[in-house]
């Protein structure tokens, strides 16, 4: 018996609005094309896949807003005002994250919040 599926139309891709309430901007926009955002002051919304600290001076969370299957990381530096409390967070937290969108140093991903 021969049970192979095949899909005669191709799925569409769904258009993602560029700014939801509050006017943040959808990671997926961010990832479909973000040279309009490099260097400007953003503002993304969700939930910390993970959180983790490079050291005691930076913390990182990757954040998803369910608006795609990627995710942006933001790092987070100990000048903020609340680093003391942001530190204690785990994954699943939501956050409100503003700042600016700059090219990545490492490899792997293309910016970084």
């Amino acid at each position: 018996m021969n049970l192979e599926l095949t899909r005669n139309t191709p799925i569409e891709k769904k258009p993602v609005a560029e700014c939801s309430y509050g006017q943040r901007i959808r990671i997926a926009k961010l990832h479909e094309s973000h040279e309009p955002y490099m260097d400007h002051i953003i503002q993304v919304c969700g939930w910390a896949r993970t959180c983790r600290s490079l050291n005691k001076n930076v913390f990182v969370v990757e954040l998803h807003d369910g608006s795609c299957a990627d995710s942006v990381q933001v790092v987070i530096d100990s000048t903020m005002p609340n680093y003391a409390d942001i530190i204690t967070c785990k994954p699943g937290a939501s956050f409100k994250m503003r700042g600016k969108l700059v090219a990545s140093p490492s490899a792997g991903q293309v910016f970084d919040l």
